[in-house]
C-alpha cells in the first residue's frame, strides 16, 4: 500500500466530469498525504496533532478542510496512529514502523 496513491473510487452512476474532478482531487489528496506522513514521521515520538501539520507544513487556511481527513486515511492505512495524547485540544499522531520506513525512502 502506498500513502500516495492516487487511484479514486467514483460512485456507479458518477458521469465524466465527476470522474474527471475526482481524479483531479485525488492526485492533490495523494500529494498532500505523503507531506503529512513525512513531517508526522520526522516529528518522531513527539507527534503531531492536525494544526502542528497545517502550522509546518505552511498550507494555507483553505487546505485545513483537506489535511484532516488525510491524517484519518493514513491512519487507517496503517502509516500512523493516534495516540491518546492531547495537546492544545487537539490529537496527537505518531508514525508507525511502515509510516517511518515510507518517510525514510522518500528522504533517501
Amino acid at each position: 500500500m502506498n500513502p500516495t496513491a492516487t487511484t479514486a473510487q467514483a460512485h456507479a452512476t458518477a458521469g465524466p466530469s465527476e470522474l474527471d474532478a475526482q481524479r483531479r482531487a485525488s492526485r492533490m489528496a495523494g500529494s498532500l498525504r505523503g507531506r503529512i506522513l513525512t513531517a508526522v514521521a520526522a516529528a518522531g515520538d513527539l507527534g503531531l496533532t492536525v494544526a502542528e501539520a497545517l502550522e509546518g507544513l505552511d498550507l494555507p487556511e483553505r487546505k485545513r478542510y483537506s489535511a484532516a481527513p488525510r491524517f484519518s486515511e493514513l491512519v487507517h492505512q496503517g502509516y500512523v496512529v493516534k495516540t491518546a495524547v492531547v495537546r492544545d485540544r487537539h490529537a496527537v499522531y505518531i508514525a508507525t514502523p511502515a509510516g517511518i520506513a515510507w518517510a525514510g525512502q522518500v528522504a533517501a
